[in-house]
């Protein structure tokens, strides 16, 4: 079955304002919920935390020279760990799948992680490893 209709053309004239369109209203229900706040985005990351010796020297040291340190600063690293410390930095809902040892140095990177903003709950403490580390000189020039 065609069923075929025919229009008569509106006459527009310069004078004569255009003519109206009708536009669609969102119900009230969307339109109160696009008022909302987004949630921020989760991150999920799955990958190696450890704890970052940062020693500050004088000058960067030369092979198999012997130096001392300025200053001696321990803090949380690891990829997965820094990567997701920045993300909560720039206010992303991160969450972290990982481990750490039961030592001071494990639960130190956990607390650090939960106070930078970092969902910890799908992290495991292990009795049987030790915390991953890394020295890094930094020269104080």
């Amino acid at each position: 079955m065609v069923l075929m209709l025919h229009i008569a053309p509106i006459p527009v004239t310069p004078s004569s304002p255009p003519p109206l369109r009708r536009h669609r209203c969102p119900p009230p229900m969307a339109a109160s919920a696009s008022h909302q706040p987004k949630a921020a985005p989760v991150v999920l990351g799955c990958g190696a935390v450890g704890a970052d010796y940062l020693a500050t020297v004088a000058s960067f040291p030369n092979p198999d020279d012997k130096i001392r340190s300025l200053a001696l600063k321990v803090e949380g690293g690891g990829n997965a760990g820094n990567a997701l410390t920045g993300a909560a930095r720039l206010g992303l809902n991160p969450r972290i799948i990982s481990k750490v040892a039961d030592d001071a140095l494990g639960r130190n990177i956990l607390k650090e992680l939960q106070d930078d903003g970092v969902d910890t709950s799908y992290m495991t403490e292990n009795t049987n490893l030790y915390t991953h580390s890394w020295l890094s000189p930094n020269d104080a020039r």
